[in-house]
């Protein structure tokens, strides 16, 4: 019964500890696609602000200034030359300015979609490590561990001195519970790195 136990215990563990690396891998690459998805954000709000500033003066304006003095054809083609090269850099900016608030409510449905699939992902992993606690309680009635040890942990018996030696017999129940602990702080730390670099 013990061999059986110590087998379940190690291809759970097994599976549970490359399924949480798996989607700590995931989290990672998609916590740098959130960071990129900010910083081409903050550059096209600066490129923006940046064509915003050059706007080229009111043409109405210059024309008011010098109506007095009469044209000649060079310049008047010139003047109209002007007057369409103008009225097609205010279409671009325009144009410009329409694209970097599109690609800014792009970036906020992606951040979105981000933050929900890594929320998804922190719960699938939850119920993962519930999964092996339920497992660990499984063994521990198995091997018939008495409620009172439970709550040690292999530091605490590796460092009691004839304690490790007279709970040999329990030793899959508490190498199983270590790594339940360490599958959860995992899942926990994920979160809270989340939580850190998500606006």
């Amino acid at each position: 019964m013990t061999g059986r136990s110590n087998t379940l215990a190690l291809a759970a563990i097994i599976a549970l500890v490359a399924i949480i690396v798996w989607q700590w891998r995931r989290i990672e690459g998609l916590t740098a696609e959130s960071r990129l998805h900010r910083n081409e954000a903050n550059q096209g709000a600066f490129a923006q602000h940046a064509l915003a500033t050059q706007a080229l003066p009111d043409p109405s304006a210059e024309q008011s200034s010098h109506s007095d003095a009469p044209l000649g054809n060079e310049q008047f083609r010139e003047l109209l030359r002007l007057r369409g090269t103008l009225g097609v850099l205010r279409g671009q900016l325009t144009q410009s300015a329409n694209e970097a608030a599109e690609q800014r409510k792009q970036r906020q449905i992606d951040l979105g979609k981000f933050r929900f699939d890594t929320d998804k992902q922190w719960s699938e992993e939850q119920v993962l490590v519930n999964v092996a606690r339920v497992a660990l309680e499984e063994l521990r009635v198995d091997l018939r561990v008495p409620d009172s040890m439970t709550n040690l942990d292999e530091r605490q018996i590796s460092s009691t001195p004839g304690l490790v030696e007279s709970l040999r017999e329990y030793s899959p129940y508490f190498r199983f519970k270590a790594r339940c602990d360490e599958m959860q702080k995992a899942v926990d730390g994920q979160l809270l790195t989340f939580q850190k670099e998500t606006p």
